[in-house]
């Protein structure tokens, strides 16, 4: 798996960002549904799975989300998404397709370009860059920090 998604800063005024396991989950459903459609063969049949979709099953989630989550446990916390409007699922054959609603918005393409910034956009981005900002872009370091350091806490 390689590329990178977008989380906003939106995230910790949402109910998912003050619980742990539900948090590190949430993160995990944003890294693994695809980033691009792609074809998925299970169990003799050929199905589509698009951005923003994965098919695993309900026990293929819980082994993903980590040694404490059970079927019923991650049942429950897709039943809140559902009802929150984070995701939709639909049970098939043999799997699950879970699709997160706004995928579109939030992980769009064209935002996402990483096109390297020359020199002279550079120069302009840094001459207009205020004190605030300054002190806005160190709080979010700090931000990150703590939620690079949860990760690693959640993986364990």
């Amino acid at each position: 798996m390689e590329g990178w998604i977008k989380i906003h800063r939106k995230i910790v005024d949402n109910w998912i960002f003050n619980n742990d396991a539900y948090f590190h989950a949430w993160i995990v459903i944003l890294m693994t549904v695809n980033y691009d459609k792609n074809k998925t063969f299970i169990h003799g049949e050929i199905l589509d799975c698009d951005r923003g979709q994965s098919l695993l099953s309900l026990n293929s989630w819980a082994s993903k989300f980590g040694r404490n989550w059970t079927v019923q446990k991650t049942r429950t916390f897709f039943s809140l998404l559902k009802k929150d409007e984070m995701i939709n699922i639909e049970g098939l054959h043999q799997t699950t397709r879970l699709t997160v609603l706004n995928y579109e918005t939030y992980q769009d393409v064209q935002q996402t370009n990483n096109t390297p910034i020359t020199d002279q956009q550079h120069t302009d981005i840094t001459l207009i860059t205020t004190t605030k900002e300054i002190k806005n872009k160190k709080e979010v370091i700090i931000k990150e920090k703590i939620l690079k350091k949860f990760l690693k806490k959640g993986a364990k």
